[in-house]
């Protein structure tokens, strides 16, 4: 049971605040015995409309595509969200992708979104074959970002995988160290785990180090979507970073 995906999908409706500068908190609980308590913490922002004046986006996306991507048409589900992610972009935005399997490669270029004119083309010539070099993939993306690294735009890693790493750098420590050396220059990184055969555990320590967030989907396609759409907002319209919350 992955706890995270009840998350995922749990409408925590909360009233909006009005102005950029208020936080709205809710709180719901529940007695489930003596002494025991569910408790789920909510916090919002007002809702940003206007686009327009939020900082430049420089992402990295990094995409498995090992042969346990072609199990029940996974790649082609994810080809289809990346489609729609990438028309939401704006035209300075700069994006680049990488796609990995035995080996990691650059299949675009970091470049801005008005310069690339078969980005819907780049994306169609992913297919499924190999194992799985995560982190060869990863260096690749982080790498890509540091081409237009500015600290006040958002600097950010978007990990896909599928499987478990067995290429390359393999150890979960090995990899969480060596991908916390890119966080700590500024670097974010969301990850999103496909179907059950994926390192939860690594997941989540990558995500948590480079202040991003962390999903896990399922193989259908509105669940893959529903995931990109939600990075997409908050490349778009981040708010707050490095927030702290403590509960007493």
């Amino acid at each position: 049971v992955v706890i995270e995906e009840y998350l995922n999908y749990h409408k925590h409706n909360i009233t909006l605040p009005k102005t950029n500068n208020e936080i709205a908190l809710s709180i719901d609980h529940h007695m489930i015995e003596e002494n025991k308590v569910i408790l789920q913490v909510g916090i919002a922002t007002s809702q940003v409309l206007d686009f327009s004046e939020m900082a430049p986006i420089n992402v990295s996306l990094v995409i498995d595509k090992s042969g346990s991507m072609n199990s029940e048409g996974r790649i082609l589900k994810v080809k289809e969200a990346l489609r729609k992610f990438v028309k939401g972009l704006r035209p300075d935005d700069i994006i680049s992708i990488i796609t990995y399997d035995s080996e990691a490669r650059v299949i675009l270029p970091a470049t801005k979104v008005n310069k690339i004119d078969r980005l819907n083309s780049i994306i169609e010539s992913i297919y499924a074959n190999g194992s799985t070099n995560l982190y060869g993939g990863l260096e690749l993306g982080y790498k890509e970002i540091l081409k237009n690294y500015k600290e006040k735009h958002t600097n950010k890693v978007i990990l896909l995988t599928y499987g478990i790493a067995n290429v390359g750098v393999i150890t979960p420590d090995s990899i969480v160290f060596k991908s916390s050396h890119y966080n700590q220059m500024g670097i974010d990184i969301s990850t999103i785990g496909v179907g059950s055969n994926v390192n939860y555990s690594l997941l989540q320590q990558l995500s948590k180090a480079g202040r991003g967030a962390n999903h896990f989907v399922g193989s259908e396609k509105e669940d893959i979507t529903k995931v990109f759409d939600s990075e997409l907002e908050s490349l778009l319209s981040p708010l707050a970073k490095h927030v702290f919350l403590e509960l007493e």
